[in-house]
């Protein structure tokens, strides 16, 4: 099943790929569904790390490690493969994306082509695609708040990360 969503961000487009190239192990920042993540591994072509590790808040995700398998800082455009904490039912997942400049600003497109298998993939299939569908959508509108800000988290962001700390305390 492939996947794929974009939106027009109003930075240019070095500045776009610094947030989420460059920082590609800081995806938590600025993304709701994410509770934490760090970068970890030697890059490739450049890349800051080869692979991100993240702690997700969707309901039923565990933590994913996501590997880099193509950085093209040219063309400005990556792709990561998830290569741990996939459901069961899931083959392979991955998600490009590609920095194109739009007027002042930069059209970010996220591709993700995801396999399923077997009787439960056949079953949740169309439930994930538009699971996935729902998650790119609303991770454009966080990044697009986030880079045209300067930093400022949009309010889902916020509310997760403010749910998030309140579970951390709890637990301390």
């Amino acid at each position: 099943m492939k996947i794929q969503k974009s939106i027009l961000i109003d930075v240019p487009k070095q500045e776009l790929w610094d947030i989420t190239a460059h920082d590609f192990g800081n995806i938590y920042k600025w993304i709701s569904g994410v509770n934490r993540s760090h970068g970890q591994g030697e890059g490739i072509n450049g890349a800051t790390h080869g692979e991100r590790v993240c702690d997700p808040s969707y309901r039923g995700f565990k933590r994913t490690t996501e590997r880099i398998t193509a950085y093209d800082p040219n063309g400005f455009r990556f792709t990561y493969q998830v290569v741990s904490g996939l459901p069961s039912f899931v083959e392979s997942a991955s998600n490009t994306w590609t920095h194109e400049t739009e007027g002042d600003g930069t059209r970010l497109t996220m591709a993700v082509a995801m396999k399923v298998k077997g009787i439960m993939g056949a079953l949740m299939g169309g439930m994930m695609k538009s699971k996935m569908s729902k998650i790119l959508t609303e991770a454009l509108e966080e990044l697009k708040t986030y880079a045209e800000s300067g930093g400022d988290l949009h309010p889902r962001k916020r509310k997760a990360k403010e749910k998030y700390e309140k579970q951390q305390k709890l637990i301390a």
